[in-house]
């Protein structure tokens, strides 16, 4: 977690140590810790457990919602989908149905809110929107 710059350095071959440099680039990495967390079996994979992730971050200026499906043995991340940006007047409800599909309804603004639904193996559904 921190600030960081990044730069390339291009070189062409038979150049030696010169190059071209581009423009510098600064960037921050920040944590974020799950809002809520569940792990479920993996279809087909006795024995096997994923874990499904739902993550708020707030950089400042906004909250953004974020789903993550992980091993739940390991906790190496598989994937990670940007549900879109949340508005916190209502927390975000969470369910898991007999499918194993994550369920998130969610608040976008005070007239939307955003259903989205990840599978078990992490494949995104683009969120349904629904209107007050």
């Amino acid at each position: 977690m921190g600030n960081f710059s990044l730069y390339a350095i291009v070189r062409l071959p038979n150049q030696g140590t010169n190059g071209f440099q581009s423009n510098r680039h600064l960037f921050t990495v920040n944590s974020a810790l799950p809002y809520w967390k569940q792990a479920v079996g993996v279809p087909g994979r006795p024995g096997k457990q994923n874990e499904f992730r739902l993550i708020k971050f707030n950089s400042g200026r906004k909250t953004q919602l974020y789903a993550q499906l992980a091993d739940a043995r390991t906790g190496r991340i598989m994937r990670t989908h940007h549900l879109g940006e949340l508005l916190t007047v209502r927390e975000p409800a969470v369910s898991v149905d007999s499918s194993l599909n994550m369920h998130v309804l969610f608040m976008i603004n005070p007239k939307f809110w955003g259903h989205a639904r990840i599978a078990a193996d992490g494949r995104f559904d683009r969120p349904d929107l629904g209107e007050n």
